[in-house]
This record gives C-alpha cells, structure tokens and sequence, in this order.
C-alpha cells in the first residue's frame, strides 16, 4: 500500500532556503544595537527553526524507490530505496512512473539517496535526469558500473566516492563540472575519459 507521506529527513534539498534564513537572522541581529538581550537573540533563532521546520516535500513509493512528487509540474525526484538495506543487484531506474492516475518524470537524483548501499552492483540513470545531487552515490563499495546519460552538467562533490568496486563509468558530452572528490576513493577506476566539455574540475 503506497502513501503519500511528509519526508523530511532530505534537508539539503532546501539547505538554500535554510542558510537564506539563517544568515538573513543574522543580518537582522547584527543591524541591532548591542542591547539585544540573549533571550531575544534565541527568539529569532527560534522562530527560524520553526520556519525550517515547516519546509517538506511529499514521497511516494514505487514498487523498490520512493520520489517526491511535491514539484507540481509531474516532475519526481529519486529521493533513494524504499529500504536501503535490502535493495542490491542492477538497478535500472525508470524515466517515468505512474500514481494515482498521474505520469511523473523523473529528472533529479537527491543528495545521499544511494549512499552506503553497497550491495547495488550497477546503476542506469534515464536520459530524463538532469541533476545528480552530492553523495548520491557515496559509499557503494558493490558498484562496478555506472552510465550517466547524455544532459547532465554537473557531478557534484563526493558523488561516487568510496565506490571502491567501480571500474567503468561513461561521461557525457554535456559535461562541465567534476566536483570536489567525486571519485574519491575509486579505487578499481584506472582510467577516466573526460569530454572536452569539462571545465572546472575539484570545485
């Protein structure tokens, strides 16, 4: 039985908002006069938490993966496995999929949504995606195969690193950002192709 649930464990999806706000408090308390007691300097803190806290986004179950569908266009994000322990083998993930009578495309991998399941041996990624967020894939020592389809621009830091099994990855010809430590510790990956597209590397 599937069930549309509050998920709020994924908070880098909003960290923007979430520094936004913290630094804007900062702002307002440094703006002050110094005699701003410490009780008021925790009454915006807190009021700032309070707003974090209302920052959600909705998930979905589909057959072994869980999205969230909050976007409102029909767009998903894989937000990771139903149950991280258990999911192994080659995972396909799928362009699209269907709840509640409604067709969502799945365009976004989030920050740590494969990390540490290292039971998975490859992953294919649809050409629908067109970001991979940090750490998607941090810690899949089983990983040997990877292929990132053509659209993507960024690999973000640590993406793949400790995938200490991957020993063949394709990179695409959109290619502009190898982020800081994205293979780290990849130790079977002797060699890497990198397109002519690539233009920052280690940032």
């Amino acid at each position: 039985h599937r069930k549309i649930s509050k998920y709020f464990s994924h908070a880098q999806q909003y960290e923007n908002i979430y520094f936004s706000l913290y630094y804007g408090v900062l702002r307002i308390m440094s703006f002050a006069n110094k005699n701003y007691t410490l009780n008021m300097k925790k009454i915006f803190l807190f009021f700032a938490l309070i707003a974090l806290s209302a920052v959600s986004f909705a998930s979905v179950n589909v057959g072994l993966l869980k999205y969230d569908i909050s976007d409102g266009n029909n767009y998903a994000g894989l937000v990771g496995p139903v149950d991280t322990s258990t999911i192994s083998g080659d995972i396909v993930i799928p362009d699209s999929f269907v709840y509640d009578g409604e067709t969502y495309i799945v365009t976004r991998i989030y920050y740590d949504a494969f990390s540490n399941c290292r039971n998975i041996t490859s992953i294919s990624i649809p050409n629908t995606v067109n970001d991979i967020d940090y750490y998607a894939f941090f810690g899949c020592s089983g990983l040997r195969s990877v292929n990132i389809p053509e659209g993507i621009t960024a690999l973000y830091s640590n993406v793949f690193a400790g995938c200490s099994s991957l020993d063949s990855i394709s990179l695409p010809s959109t290619l502009r950002t190898i982020g800081l430590l994205a293979f780290n510790g990849c130790s079977s990956l002797i060699t890497v192709s990198i397109p002519d597209s690539v233009e920052i590397i280690g940032k």
